[in-house]
């Protein structure tokens, strides 16, 4: 894996992949330059800090497999195909790829490089050399390749850390903005009226991401309250998982210690279980019980961070029993974390 960024823990580094230089004129006497050229290359780009570099082996090519069942990473046709290197950039899991044309004539050497961006398909970065087939044709591979880092740590930034987890989820689907919280607070029991059940102490956590369609965000929770009794009741245990909808509103709040502010609604379904003890005629039971149960609500997160939010939930609980339908309302503070 790449390293994260030290600079800000919300991105991390593009991974670049540099393929061997095609050969346009078929000059066997100068197919040294297909390797030399994008060896060049690497310790340039290190220098900068600003990315991951893919291996390559001691032959000039790198270590992972291509496509058209070629094991080197040179374009297969030895002629220059852009939509081909993408194609192998993906297969190596890259987000940068250089790739380069060149052509000899004589004593005159020509050298085009160019940076494509892998997401987008869009050329970020080129650049173009000319001097003397001699000696001196190793410092002007070498003033290209510092000339192409510079211009590529400037043109490709590291990327949000949000986008290389939907490259995790890979076969083509679209997942991003993951956001978890942890809560603890008070659970109170409605009842119609309740004489049975007194105020409890509560813990839960969530998580929601978007999915497929940016206003689809499932939103999955799970939770625990203990509440004391009243009357027949000694204690009642709840363990609630659900899963449903959510989506995330930004509010044009911001202080001095809060970044920004955003409010997030969710509905959820699920099921509540757990076990009550009664003390009817001063006989203790425990009974087990597993019921249908529809959540809804909604948190409230100060980003005090890019990533870490102080958070507020308020949600009610609706256990659907059919003879005692029971709604239990929470009021928790947590912290939230984001991708």
């Amino acid at each position: 894996m790449p390293p994260s960024n030290t600079q800000n823990d919300n991105t991390v580094p593009r991974r670049v992949l540099v393929l061997d230089f095609v050969n346009q004129a078929k000059d066997v006497k100068s197919d040294y330059l297909s390797v030399s050229v994008a060896e060049a290359m690497l310790d340039p780009l290190k220098k900068t800090g600003k990315f991951y570099l893919l291996p390559r082996t001691s032959d000039g090519h790198t270590s992972t497999s291509s496509v058209s069942g070629s094991s080197a990473l040179s374009l297969s046709k030895g002629t220059f195909d852009e939509s081909e290197a993408i194609q192998r950039a993906k297969a190596a899991g890259a987000d940068v790829v250089v790739v380069g044309i060149y052509v000899t004539v004589g004593d005159k050497v020509m050298i085009q490089t160019k940076a494509l961006d892998v997401h987008t398909g869009q050329m970020a970065v080129a650049k173009t050399a000319s001097g003397q087939l001699d000696a001196t044709v190793f410092d002007l591979i070498q003033n290209l390749a510092n000339g192409m880092s510079a211009a590529m740590a400037s043109a490709l930034p590291p990327l949000p850390r949000q986008i290389v987890v939907t490259q995790k989820i890979g076969s083509g689907f679209y997942a991003k903005d993951f956001q978890a919280h942890a809560f603890a607070g008070a659970a109170l029991a409605l009842g119609k009226p309740n004489p049975y059940l007194s105020a409890g102490f509560g813990a839960s956590a969530d998580l929601k991401f978007e999915f497929l369609h940016p206003y689809f965000q499932p939103y999955f929770y799970m939770g625990a309250n203990f509440t004391g009794g009243q009357k027949a009741v000694e204690s009642m245990s709840l363990f609630t998982l659900a899963g449903g909808a959510s989506y995330a509103f930004a509010l044009p709040v911001k202080t001095a210690f809060v970044r920004s502010v955003g409010v997030t609604p969710f509905l959820a379904l699920g099921s509540t279980f757990g076990s009550i003890r009664a003390a009817s005629d001063l006989i203790a039971e425990n009974f087990s019980y597993s019921v249908f149960t529809f959540s809804m609500g909604a948190s409230l997160d100060a980003y005090i961070t890019d990533v870490w939010s102080a958070a507020l939930s308020l949600r009610m609980d609706y256990l659907a029993e059919s003879q005692t339908p029971l709604p239990i309302i929470s009021i928790q503070l947590g912290v939230g974390y984001r991708l």
